[in-house]
């Protein structure tokens, strides 16, 4: 039996130009989908990506079996819902009112989170450090501007930079590449509470 090489030839690569041509396909969707996600990203408002951020850590630890964890995934799930109540009232306030207050909820969460019992506080401080790095990095960076302030005077000065360091050690404890900062963080908390 005869065989046309040259339709083997034609089939085989036909075959690979269509096999490219669905590759370079599908990186195009998953391209634009990035895209999309960063457009919508960086079209959300402040308060949105606070909500979001609220939101995240509120399903991260939802499963988490402490009553402390419990009460911040209930009020970071219905953050949402009690922005939406707050702004029906009368008077109304403003968006920079709800962002603002959204945002002191974000700085008082480390302090909240202490409550949380020891087995399960380092997994509620890296979701909250998680839910803010997709959501609100900019909140992050300011965050770690004033961490930065703190290391760099070597004290502690009010209850709120210590509830910071507090935070920042449960996020670092356990990553043995952060030994160092680890140390000099204890070393601040215990100094401040040697003065307390």
């Amino acid at each position: 039996m005869y065989r046309n090489t040259n339709d083997s030839y034609s089939f085989s690569y036909f075959w690979h130009l269509d096999r490219a041509i669905v590759y370079q396909h599908a990186y195009q969707i998953s391209y634009l989908n990035y895209y999309k996600v960063v457009q919508n990203h960086r079209a959300m408002t402040k308060t949105e990506k606070i909500l979001a951020a609220y939101e995240r850590f509120g399903a991260a630890i939802a499963s988490i079996p402490d009553v402390h964890a419990q009460t911040l995934h209930r009020t970071s799930v219905g953050a949402r819902e009690f922005v939406a109540g707050v702004r029906a009232r009368d008077p109304k306030i403003t968006t920079s009112q709800a962002s603002a207050g959204l945002e002191q909820g974000l700085r008082e969460t480390p302090e909240l989170i202490q409550a949380v019992a020891p087995e399960w506080r380092v997994a509620v401080a890296k979701a909250f450090y998680d839910a803010l790095a997709h959501d609100y990095p900019e909140f992050l960076a300011l965050e770690a501007e004033r961490l930065k302030k703190v290391l760099a005077r070597r004290k502690i000065r009010s209850e709120t930079e210590y509830y910071r360091v507090r935070h920042e050690i449960d996020v670092v404890e356990g990553d043995s590449s952060r030994h160092g900062e680890l140390k000099e963080l204890y070393g601040l908390i215990d100094a401040f509470d040697a003065r307390a």
